[in-house]
């Protein structure tokens, strides 16, 4: 009984804030496809899709031979896709397994933690060490903080909620 209470409230609470998560999820989606022409450039091009970007040139492009692009890409999708499972507001069955939405907004705040530290690193080795500004780079990177203070918010949100 009071689990579905608690749950019940933190429905209420992300219907009431969904234009916040409608926010989140076009911003993602708009940093997916930006991403996505990164990628579709790097593989086609060798570059960003950015004319003079010494990043792509660097060896800082890759992680184990994968372009940054496409993990930002993956993370992109993995944030709206998270971001609309909010937006429903309603549990998850998996494999029988009920995943309340609590489950899913902290798994949501812990891959937008993830990407932030990525993202202030490479705006650092962008920024500091090779002195490049790459445009379809700061967008992205500007939208990966925007969704982490979404998360952060809505999780402090929530969990005050359920303190309550």
């Amino acid at each position: 009984m009071a689990e579905n209470k608690l749950s019940s409230n933190v429905e209420d609470f992300l219907d009431r804030n969904e234009n916040l998560l409608l926010i989140y999820i076009t911003a993602s989606l708009i940093s997916a496809f930006l991403l996505s022409y990164q990628t579709w450039s790097f593989y086609t091009s060798g570059t960003c899709g950015c004319p003079g970007t010494p990043l792509y040139l660097s060896n800082y492009s890759q992680i184990f031979g994968v372009p940054i692009s496409l993990i930002g890409l993956v993370g992109m999708l993995s944030y709206a896709f998270l971001g609309f499972l909010l937006f429903r507001a309603k549990p998850i069955i998996l494999m029988g397994q009920t995943i309340s939405l609590y489950t899913i907004l902290l798994v949501l705040f812990f891959l937008n933690t993830i990407g932030l530290g990525i993202v202030i690193y490479l705006m650092y080795l962008s920024y500091v060490i090779l002195k490049s500004v790459c445009e379809l780079c700061f967008v992205s990177q500007i939208v990966t903080i925007v969704d982490w203070v979404i998360a952060f918010n809505l999780t402090l949100s929530v969990t005050q909620l359920l303190k309550k």
